[in-house]
């Protein structure tokens, strides 16, 4: 089963309380025995969001042309000073009295010729230092009257001189506000990230120069600086300007994907969770292994495959890591006996490589194993492969071909069920579940996707006989409460789901399952435990016991950093977000969480670089925002 994880939504839908304008939402696999990847389900639907993305695209480059233009047209006046600016009031009530006579303060004034304006005349800025404040902020209003002026003929040489020489009479924010936006125009962007820095350290609050500086930063691409001033600017304006809203999201999205695409190409190739692995391994049926495997003597190509196979009935995580080595040993030392065999061989290796994410790989090995000899599971499994990357008429040929093989083999109809089940057509993905189940009564994964297709129809009726009947057939297998559970938390029934879960979890710890024990019931109950109970603590306590017996859960991973996100937490959930980073299986969890990982971190550095306005944040009432923010 596969569905998104509630935790997840429930916190990118309260995202202003947690991570400022992080919108995503990390979708998981949530149950074991589905092992297909995310990714098959996402190439089912491209093509919808491609043409909701060509929607969109002219709409966002309208609404960001605009919010830049902004930055390069507007300075302030001398009457005009916004609500953030209130260090600089001074300057602005004093610049409201015209500057009259042939003297100002003791300096000769002179008009300038194009503006027609009337500034005073100073050689030695050093004189200016001596009088009163309330006479150096009349000197520099009357350099910055001309400067704005210079400013709106788009004369932006001219007047950077005239602030200069008000900043001379007086270090106002204003004043290097309005400097840098002549800078913004001519696209000097060091100069304009130096004068609004410069202007913010004078008026921490200082909204317009934030934006600017954003926007630069965003020029520069320095995504990071550019998503904390914009999140600033969030907080600063309680939210109300969306397109600046979307900004924040949208630049977190494009550093997640600069970061996936380098990140995912270069990391190291790993098994996933111990859940996952015995998901996969267990979604096919067991067959009997060829004489010459069992027999076979020590120091053969066959013999390490009689190991492979040995460790994989153990069905640990480290007996995993050895069948993995075994199978690559085998097929490189090519001292098998037989081409079935060889084929055989890698197809294990394929089915390792697949669970490493090596897609590539595992293409080869099962070609290999496919030209060699042909099997049902070689061609399910490069079926999965082609789902994996959204080629499902590609997908539908293989499964043809392992049904001329053995039209009877209830491994066909069930993974051709997870490939219906996936395209949402759940009439054909129950035909295929229930042939399989016809073939194979005793086989879980077939029964349980029976009861959950049901409940994706919403025969709510259906669903729940169905896993009643899976729980009387399969009473010490965890498998049938937990799925029973989801559906049951999708629809906020976590009353019931509870008692699913805890039955669930004390079936995964009884006798019956000692080598290897069912995490997700408990991760589920952490989910539970806080979304509609509030027990923040309780639930990173039982995800972090979930942790500790299987180290590899890429789910039990995710969930803690989104608790420890919720808990305000950020070392914290930084923490699990990068060792997140380094297993999450497709490139789409990956994006997700660096795009959580990039909104955390801006959010730290709010708190620690600019805690005025993180105080700011904390004021805020996300109830409050308007939807869509």
């Amino acid at each position: 089963m596969s569905q998104q994880n509630s935790l997840v939504k429930f916190i990118a839908e309260h995202k202003a309380a947690v991570a400022i304008a992080s919108a995503v939402v990390i979708a998981g696999t949530s149950a074991g025995i589905y092992y297909m990847s995310e990714n098959q389900k996402i190439a089912a639907k491209k093509q919808a969001k491609k043409e909701k993305k060509k929607a969109s695209k002219k709409s966002k480059k309208t609404t960001e042309g605009a919010d830049a233009a902004d930055q390069a047209t507007t300075v302030e006046s001398a009457t005009s000073t916004p609500a953030t600016d209130s260090a600089s009031a001074p300057a602005a009530a004093a610049a409201s009295s015209p500057v009259s006579g042939k003297s100002l303060h003791g300096f000769a004034v002179k008009k300038d010729a194009e503006t027609k304006l009337e500034y005073p005349e100073l050689d030695d800025f050093e004189k200016v230092q001596n009088l009163p404040e309330n006479q150096r902020k009349e000197l520099a209003a009357a350099f910055k009257a001309v400067g704005n002026t210079y400013f709106q003929q788009k004369k932006y040489a001219s007047a950077i001189g005239f602030y200069d020489s008000a900043l001379k009479c007086d270090q106002d924010a204003i004043f290097y506000s309005n400097r840098s936006a002549c800078f913004y125009a001519l696209k000097d962007w060091e100069k304009v990230i130096e004068d609004t820095t410069t202007a913010i350290e004078l008026n921490p609050l200082y909204s317009k120069c934030f934006r600017r500086r954003a926007t630069t930063h965003e020029q520069l691409n320095q995504l990071n600086d550019a998503i904390l001033d914009y999140t600033i600017v969030c907080v600063l304006e309680k939210f109300a300007d969306r397109t600046v809203n979307q900004n924040v999201e949208r630049l977190i999205q494009i550093k997640a994907a600069q970061d996936t695409k380098e990140i995912y190409e270069t990391r190291a190739k790993v098994l996933p969770s111990l859940q996952f692995l015995k998901a996969f391994m267990t979604s096919f049926r067991k067959l009997a292994l060829p004489e010459a495997i069992t027999t076979a003597a020590e120091d053969s190509g066959d013999y390490k495959l009689k190991l492979a196979f040995a460790a994989l009935e153990k069905e640990t995580y480290e007996c995993y890591r050895e069948a993995d080595r075994l199978f690559s040993e085998a097929v490189s030392e090519e001292f098998i006996s037989s081409t079935s065999e060889l084929a055989l061989a890698y197809e294990y290796v394929a089915s390792f490589a697949f669970l490493k994410n090596d897609i590539e790989g595992a293409t080869v090995n099962l070609d290999k194993s496919i030209e060699l000899k042909p099997s049902v599971q070689a061609y399910i499994k490069r079926a999965a492969l082609s789902l994996d990357s959204g080629n499902v008429a590609a997908a539908k040929i293989d499964f043809e071909n392992a049904a001329k093989l053995n039209p009877e083999s209830p491994d066909i109809y069930h993974h051709r069920g997870q490939m219906l089940f996936l395209e949402e057509k759940y009439d054909e993905a129950l035909v295929s579940y229930k042939k399989s189940v016809a073939l194979d009564s005793d086989f879980i994964a077939s029964n349980l996707f029976i009861a959950n297709t049901l409940f994706k129809k919403q025969d709510i009726t259906g669903a729940t006989a169905a896993f009643n009947d899976c729980i009387k057939q399969f009473p010490n297998r965890p498998e049938p409460y937990t799925y029973f559970a989801e559906c049951l938390m999708s629809t906020n029934n976590f009353d019931d789901a509870l008692k699913m879960l805890d039955k669930a979890i004390e079936i995964a710890q009884g006798p019956n399952n000692a080598t290897s024990i069912d995490i997700l019931p408990m991760v589920n109950k952490a989910v539970i435990l806080f979304q509609a109970k509030g027990d923040v603590a309780g639930a990173i306590e039982l995800c972090e016991k979930a942790l500790v017996l299987d180290p590899h859960s890429d789910i039990t991973i995710a969930t803690l950093s989104q608790l420890y996100l919720a808990q305000k937490n950020h070392a914290q959930a930084l923490k699990y977000m990068d060792m997140h980073v380094q297993i999450a299986r497709s490139e789409q969890e990956l994006a997700q969480t660096l795009a959580f990982k990039n909104a955390t971190e801006a959010q730290v550095r709010l708190e620690s670089e600019y805690p005025a306005v993180y105080d700011i944040l904390n004021t805020i009432d996300p109830s409050t925002l308007s939807a869509g923010y």
